[in-house]
């Protein structure tokens, strides 16, 4: 599984496997397979960069639906707990975003999400919630001195993405978490239909996601 900053309860974890579905089918623009025409190459780029507008500028869509196929694999795979850096971060970042927005808009014709009926996903508090930090869409960042940077704790990951930097093929890597499997989400709440997600209230299957977190590799 990809290593979050808690540990996911069932409905995030059904949404991010939506998420990663659909940014891949958006990044490919095409069905699997097929070999774009020369005057079709422009209107997938144009596409890819209106979906991933951040993520475009330091990955062509061939690069980012390899890697998004990678973290789908990994979020599958309860053995491992994959590390992200920060180009995975982006990715993830904007590809929630396109899903909550497209699925908002959607209202009472969205489709299940997994065995789930959600009214509506707020990706800020999403991402609040299982995202280390948003460092990596902070333009600030970019003005930093060396000084600076080292003050606030800013890696030279996040400023390399930040600047639009193109990342080592060492970035893109999905690195293993070491501690044991198996890996799975915890949390379930009592009715298979939510008003929204992440609840308000923070509901005990929410919160009690997030008390083993010392197994799942958080904290040392």
């Amino acid at each position: 599984m990809l290593r979050f900053s808690r540990r996911p309860d069932r409905v995030f974890h059904a949404i991010m496997a939506e998420v990663l579905d659909m940014a891949i089918d958006n990044a490919m623009h095409f069905r699997e397979g097929y070999v774009p025409r020369e005057e079709e190459k422009q209107d997938r780029h144009e596409w890819y960069e209106a979906c991933f507008p951040r993520s475009s500028r330091l990955l062509t869509s061939d690069e980012a639906v390899e890697l998004l196929k990678r973290l789908r694999e990994g979020h599958v795979d309860q053995s491992t707990l994959y590390q992200l850096t920060d180009y995975h971060w982006l990715l993830l970042y904007e590809a929630l975003d396109l899903f909550c927005d497209h699925h908002n808009d959607s209202g009472r014709k969205a489709p299940p999400i997994g065995p789930y009926r959600i009214g509506r996903l707020d990706s800020g508090d999403i991402s609040q919630a299982f995202f280390w930090d948003l460092d990596f869409v902070t333009a600030e960042i970019k003005d930093l001195t060396p000084a600076q940077r080292d003050q606030i704790q800013v890696s030279e990951a996040t400023w390399g993405v930040v600047q639009g930097l193109k990342p080592h093929p060492d970035e893109l890597r999905l690195v293993p978490w070491e501690r044991p499997g198996p890996h799975v989400p915890r949390g379930q709440p009592k009715s298979m239909r939510r008003v929204r997600y992440p609840p308000s209230g923070l509901p005990k299957w929410y919160t009690g996601a997030a008390k083993d977190d010392e197994d799942w590799g958080f904290k040392d």
